[in-house]
């Protein structure tokens, strides 16, 4: 019966053994159909046999294999085909990105395969040859009984001591089997173990649960705990439990097997994924057990999340793309597609991972097929507009195409990618704007020919203006004539330059700038260009440097009107953006040769600089450093854009230097055609000596090299004491140049002593006086009335230097005549305290002049803006509030606002004025608080009116 028993078994292990290698093959062929065809249906065999395997080896509990040599076989087998497995569902992954079989994995995997296959042969091999042992046993046995009956029948005698004999044999036996079994369940618990796997068992009718060492292992319990039904469902929580609890009880109610991947919540804390297996057994239609496998999968779990997790980002990014895309492998089979691939090809409904593109889309043309061909090998195509008849559209689609190979690897081309971007709406806008821009070309040059014209009509009056208030100012006139006349004058420069930088702009954009190259005396244009820029500087007290290099050429052949465009348009931003400090026009000399030089013009301020980051902006038509200097500085933002483009008539360019605070330097250089020229003689100086006295050192430094070129040899002074301090030392001079303005000492000052100084040496030393303004009288005054005194202009230019210096020689004293000014008649005796607000400074002395002319005993302050108007009126009380209503930082109407709150401002007259002629402008003043409204230009009977109106006569 033992041998029966035994024969059996033996025939189940060769069964078990071939089944696991059948089912390796099948997975086999499944893998190897889907590598070639990328086809999902050759995987069916790979995903049955994925599902038998666990159970297969789960079987193995079911026999005890006593040959130690068949359990080390079976164990490595085991191991060979699991690992086996992994690697199958891996490449199966992979394969779905595209991403095909290597070579070398080809032959491992074969390999592996052959070794499966080997300890299959050696274990059927094994198990033959104890089958025939124990086939002969029991034939051997069965002989052995018939002849133990026989005997048995002769000698019963014996029987007693044959019984006895036969069972210490049994017992023997008995033992060694038990010994053998132990030895056998060792070795399956041991195989369990790789496995992963272990068996279950719960009896219906005691309600006891059986777990093997594996089934321990798993849930890594110890050695004492008895496991139970219930706390068995313990190591599940939430929907695992819900689901454990579910199945089993369908099993035993309607005998339904399960096999479920669950997770599991081990007892050292651990969540881990477990596939559960379970099988009822009935009897007379009553579940007596149920049993099955339990094996630890978190490990292949895992791996196979990851993977799905992967590649649903990778399908999610792709689908993303805000650009049709198309990823395809090798064999042009689709892996990846965006959602804009199908919406631009209308395939929403349409299957398109794993199937062939050419399948998909079966027209394609063969020259397309070579661009992706042509990708599989390496090559990149681009196609910048692609044209290509969709389906679906009526219209050619113009596409940004691009083709190109993605990698395995750094060397293996796994496919290519497609992207595209439709651009026939760009293609339909292209020739619209082209069609648009020669219209725009058309209206271009119409517009800058009606500008010039009128431009051209504007300018002709504003010429007789600025003519005639010229003439006028050649005639004898008072100061007050004079000055009044200057306003004139400047105003309508003014708006000239405006006019001007509106014709000019005009030009440079319809190309019809001309340059006019003539003969020029660079000293008389520089002298000029400083003659127009000297008035607004002196205004805002600011120093005006010329320092032009002595022994340049006085004749350059350039376009003088322009070059002189240029510099006054760069003094002029320089005195705007100056506050404080100095302007220096610069001329030098880079290199000469016998027919040209080339000059470096520049213009460096100590004004408020300009930021580097808008320092590229700042050559731009229209453009200012920000948006507040329009308003505070004013002008059209052109001037720095017209300079910049007649420099490029002249090959030349405007570059800077700045600093926020410190100040900018504008430079150009030109190379021009020159022409040398002797100095007149008259200009020929006996002075060999002179001692120059101001306290900017710049112009000292100007002074000396002037001085220099003309053989003459300078000391310099900073001050008045330090000049003392030479003098004192005994120094002679030929000449002394004394700067008027200077702190600590005046310069007139400081003739007087070093006049004294001289008489007690009964020396004479003629002394040549630098001034920024002619118009000072108490200066011509103070002049006139010292002996052998002459006076010199600033910014100090070499000709009128050395003009003074021959004068100097021949001992000529100068001539002033000025006209005094008449008495005016006024219509206010009584003393008023007005304030006048306003930021234009023009308009501010013309409202000076205006209230002076009315009320001479008046006192007048003035303030620039609605704010410095605030502090002013917070300081004293005023009669008279004169507001102009657009200002920056504060408009009138704002300011006028905050003064009325505060308490002593309750009922001072307020009078707006604005050059604004909008309906609801008056409205809009008076309600703010204004008790009136004066237009500009300001009249002085409707001035009079007003101050007749809320002042006392």
């Amino acid at each position: 019966m033992e041998s029966r028993k035994s024969l059996l078994k033996t025939k189940e292990s060769i069964s078990l053994i071939k089944d696991i290698l059948n089912t390796l093959l099948n997975a086999e062929t499944g893998n190897r159909g889907y590598q070639l065809t990328g086809r999902k249906d050759f995987l069916e065999p790979f995903n049955k046999s994925r599902n038998e395997y666990p159970l297969l080896v789960a079987n193995k509990d079911r026999f005890n294999l006593d040959d130690k040599l068949q359990v080390n076989i079976l164990r490595e087998l085991l191991h060979t085909s699991d690992m086996l497995m992994k690697e199958y569902v891996l490449l199966i992954y992979n394969r779905t990105k595209g991403i095909l079989m290597t070579p070398e994995e080809l032959v491992q995997n074969k390999m592996a395969m052959d070794k499966c296959r080997m300890l299959v042969q050696e274990f059927v091999k094994h198990e033959e040859v104890q089958l025939a042992l124990k086939n002969e046993d029991l034939n051997n046995s069965t002989k052995r009984t018939v002849l133990f009956i026989i005997f048995s029948a002769v000698a019963a005698i014996g029987v007693t001591i044959f019984v006895y004999i036969q069972l210490k044999s049994d017992i023997m036996r008995r033992d060694r089997l038990e010994k053998d079994l132990f030895y056998t369940k060792e070795m399956l618990e041991e195989t369990s173990a790789v496995a992963q796997v272990g068996g279950w068992e719960v009896n219906m009718k005691t309600g006891k649960l059986i777990w093997s060492q594996s089934v321990r292992e798993i849930h890594k319990t110890n050695i004492n705990f008895q496991p139970t039904y219930e706390n068995a469902l313990g190591f599940y929580e939430g929907k695992n439990r819900a689901r454990i609890e579910f199945l089993f009880k369908r099993a035993v109610e309607q005998g339904i097997p399960f096999d479920e991947e669950l997770q599991l919540l081990r007892n050292d804390g651990v969540t881990i994924w477990v596939r559960v297996k379970g099988i009822p057994e009935f009897e007379n239609e009553v579940c007596h057990r149920v049993f099955g496998i339990i094996q630890n999968i978190d490990a292949f779990k895992k791996m196979f999340l990851e993977v799905a997790q992967k590649e649903a980002m990778m399908q999610s990014c792709a689908t993303d793309v805000p650009i049709p895309l198309a990823m395809f492998d090798r064999a042009l089979n689709y892996v990846a597609v965006s959602s804009r691939w199908r919406d631009e090809f209308s395939m929403k409904n349409v299957d398109l991972i794993g199937n062939n593109l050419f399948t998909i889309s079966p027209n394609i043309p063969e020259e397309r097929k070579k661009i992706y061909r042509n990708a599989l090998l390496g090559e990149t195509y681009i196609d910048g507009d692609f044209a290509l008849k969709v389906e679906g559209k009526e219209e050619i689609q113009h596409y940004d195409l691009k083709v190109g190979p993605w990698y395995l690897t750094k060397d293996e081309i796994g496919g290519i990618i497609i992207s595209i971007q439709n651009i026939t709406n760009a293609v339909k806008i292209n020739e619209e704007l082209k069609n648009a821009k020669q219209i725009a070309d058309i209206a271009s040059r119409a517009k800058s020919e009606f500008l010039a014209n009128m431009s051209h009509e504007i300018r002709t009056p504003l010429n007789g203006v600025i003519g005639f208030s010229d003439l006028l100012l050649r005639t004898p006139l008072n100061e007050t004539q004079t000055q009044y006349l200057n306003y004139i004058n400047e105003s309508g420069e003014n708006l000239l330059s405006i006019i001007n930088d509106i014709l000019d702009f005009s030009k440079i954009e319809s190309g019809k700038m001309e340059l006019l190259i003539e003969k020029s005396d660079v000293y008389d244009m520089l002298s000029q260009v400083i003659n127009v820029i000297l008035y607004q500087s002196q205004k805002k007290n600011i120093e005006l440097l010329l320092n032009v290099e002595p022994s340049l050429p006085k004749i350059l052949f350039i376009d003088e009107i322009r070059l002189k465009q240029i510099l006054i348009n760069l003094l002029g931003n320089a005195v705007k953006f100056t506050e404080k400090g100095e302007i220096e026009l610069k001329v030098e000399k880079l290199r000469m040769d016998d027919h040209t030089i080339a000059l470096r013009f520049s213009v460096r301020d100590t004004g408020i600089g300009i930021p580097v980051e808008k320092q590229k902006y700042i050559f731009d038509a229209f453009t200012q450093e920000n948006s507040s200097i329009s308003k505070r500085f004013g002008g059209t933002g052109l001037g720095l854009t017209i300079s910049n483009n007649i420099l490029g008539y002249m090959r030349s360019h405007l570059s800077l230097t700045s600093e926020v605070g410190s100040g900018s330097v504008f430079f150009f250089d030109l190379e021009v055609p020159y022409e040398m020229s002797e100095w007149k003689e008259e200009d020929e100086t006996t002075i060999k000596s002179a001692l120059v006295v101001d306290d900017n050192e710049s112009n000292r430094i100007i002074l000396e090299h002037m001085l220099s070129y003309k053989n003459i040899k300078s000391t310099l002074a900073s001050n008045g004491m330090e000049a003392l301090d030479i003098m004192l030392k005994g120094e002679r001079f030929d000449v002394i140049l004394m700067d008027y303005h200077m702190p600590i000492m005046s310069g007139l000052e400081t003739i007087d002593k070093i006049k004294g100084l001289l008489n007690q040496r009964k020396e004479v030393a003629p002394f040549i006086v630098l001034s920024s303004s002619s118009e000072e009288l108490d200066i011509l005054t103070s002049v006139r009335k010292i002996e052998n005194t002459h006076l010199l202009l600033k910014p100090i230019k070499s000709h009128d230097l050395y003009k003074t210096l021959k004068k100097v020689d021949r001992s000529t004293a100068i001539e002033i005549v000025q006209d005094q000014p008449k008495k005016e008649s006024h219509a206010f005796e009584r003393e008023l305290d007005v304030l006048l607000v306003d930021d234009n400074p023009v308009n501010m002395v013309l409202n000076n002049k205006l209230m002076k002319s009315l009320a001479p005993n008046i006192l007048l302050t003035e303030a620039a803006n609605g704010l410095q108007a605030l502090e002013e009126c917070r300081k004293k009380q005023f009669s008279l509030i004169i507001m102009d209503v657009q200002m920056p930082i504060m408009s009138g109407i704002e300011a006028t606002q905050h003064i009325r709150m505060l308490p002593e401002y309750q009922h001072i007259p307020i009078i707006g004025v604005t050059a604004g002629n909008v309906l609801g402008e008056k409205e809009k003043c008076l309600e703010s608080g204004m008790n009136d409204f004066l237009p500009k230009p300001i009249r002085r009977v409707e001035l009079l009116e007003v101050l007749k109106k809320y002042i006392s006569v």
